[in-house]
Parts: structure tokens; sequence; C-alpha cells
């Protein structure tokens, strides 16, 4: 769980923190997500989410732990 490490759309969240989208599952970085959806905060035991407004799945990273 260290800093910059990624995440994928479907994998449990390991740790509760805020997330940060990197790109998508399908190594494209466009269309950009929504305000709302570039930053997340999960809890551990969550799922990492998909893009919805995209229709995409994602990569995720660790910004901050909370």
């Amino acid at each position: 769980m260290a800093f910059g490490e990624l995440y994928e759309t479907g994998q449990k969240v390991p740790s509760h923190a805020r997330y940060v989208w990197d790109h998508y599952t399908d190594g494209t970085y466009a269309p950009f997500p929504t305000i709302e959806e570039l930053t997340i905060v999960l809890n551990e035991g969550d799922t990492f989410p998909p893009i919805h407004s995209r229709n995409k799945g994602a990569w995720w990273k660790i910004v901050t732990y909370l």
C-alpha cells in the first residue's frame, strides 16, 4: 500500500484513504472523467469503482491515508 501503487476497478480497497484516478484499464486517458470522479474516498474492504460517466474501468492510486 505504497503511494503510487495502482489498484484496478473491481479490486478490494486495501486501506481507508483518498484515491485519485490514474488512467483507464484499457490504457487510455481520454475522455477525462468528471471532476467529481477524479478523487474518491474509499474504506478498507470497499471495491474500486469504474468511471461511471464514461462506462470504463479505471486504475486508482492512493494520495492520502485517512
